[in-house]
């Protein structure tokens, strides 16, 4: 890996920095770059993120990432002083496509450097970084609240490929129908099944975004586990049999109001059961799991090809918190 600082110059010459990999001895100011970070999505979304409390990234979580092998953490420097940040990693798998997949997260710059090439030259950075462990697909993720991030990463070429959604439940969620009930052992093959549709629908709608899937939709040692993890849900619409599901667990987070969210997934109706309000009762019974379990807000993730569940969300007021972007490099 070519280890030479990328140099860049502002407009009219304002700005003079250098990009390299992060130090240990950088500690208190890329310290400093993500506390300033997570003040600004606190000020974008107060009741998602909350005012960031120090230690706000540990020494140790530094050192992981500038050793470990599938990812960096590059900074800007100028005049001494760190002025920006960028977190870049490749990832590999069974679940992924067979190229990999490459992310860029906690791209900050001091606002007095912004506008000066300072996060386009961050950016190069970290995709000469993933091209370099030959993976040419890169995602991003961008606060819609945050236009100018939206608009940045959409000026360097990414598209929006998926939402992720929010939803405050509040203190007196609605009651949950009586056609909801938790899965047990006895609905595995029911929910598999479902599961595998909402798999082949995603490859079918999206198919850039997801692997052609191989049944079982779930595993049954993964299945028997979800069931009997209190921090997991996987609940299921039984009307004269099982006609839809949902899964959801608890997410820890320093960094949200709480605490803890409850990460949603796998919502899915037939369609011909669609239109009579199976999949709003399923959402209400994930609503009131995640109050029973101290979690202020249900997130997911919705693909921005699925029409009918990007139409579903905003019917049952599920906020757009972010956009999942994607982009591919030239080799």
């Amino acid at each position: 890996m070519n280890r030479r600082a990328a140099r860049g110059r502002g407009s009219a010459g304002a700005a003079k920095f250098a990009i390299r990999v992060a130090r240990e001895s950088d500690y208190d100011e890329v310290h400093l770059l993500f506390e300033l970070a997570e003040r600004r999505n606190n000020k974008l979304l107060p009741h998602i993120y909350k005012y960031p409390e120090r230690p706000v990234r540990t020494l140790e979580y530094l050192q992981k990432a500038i050793s470990t092998d599938g990812s960096t953490l590059l900074v800007a420097e100028a005049a001494g002083q760190l002025v920006g940040m960028i977190r870049a990693a490749a990832f590999s798998g069974p679940s992924l496509p067979p190229t990999g997949v490459g992310q860029v997260a906690y791209l900050f710059v001091i606002e007095p450097l912004r506008r000066l090439g300072v996060g386009s030259s961050l950016l190069t950075r970290a995709h000469r970084w993933i091209l370099e462990r030959e993976v040419t697909r890169v995602d991003a993720e961008a606060l819609r609240a945050d236009d100018g991030a939206f608009n940045f990463f959409v000026g360097h070429g990414y598209r929006e490929i998926t939402q992720v959604r929010s939803h405050v439940v509040g203190d007196n969620p609605p009651a949950v129908s009586p056609s909801i009930r938790d899965a047990g052992a006895s609905d595995y093959a029911a929910v598999s099944d479902l599961l595998f549709d909402t798999l082949v629908y995603h490859a079918e709608v999206a198919p850039g975004e997801y692997t052609t899937p191989k049944p079982p939709g779930i595993a049954r040692d993964a299945y028997d586990a979800i069931v009997a993890d209190d921090n997991q849900g996987c609940f299921v619409a039984d009307v004269d049999g099982v006609i839809g599901v949902a899964r959801t667990r608890i997410m820890p987070s320093a960094a949200y109001v709480g605490g803890s969210v409850a990460m949603t997934s796998h919502v899915h109706v037939p369609e011909e059961h669609r239109g009579k309000g199976v999949g709003r009762a399923l959402m209400t019974a994930i609503e009131r799991w995640a109050a029973d379990h101290d979690a202020p807000r249900v997130q997911l993730r919705v693909s921005q090809s699925n029409k009918d569940a990007v139409g579903f969300y905003d019917r049952i007021d599920y906020e757009l918190m972010s956009a999942m972007m994607t982009t591919r490099l030239e080799e």
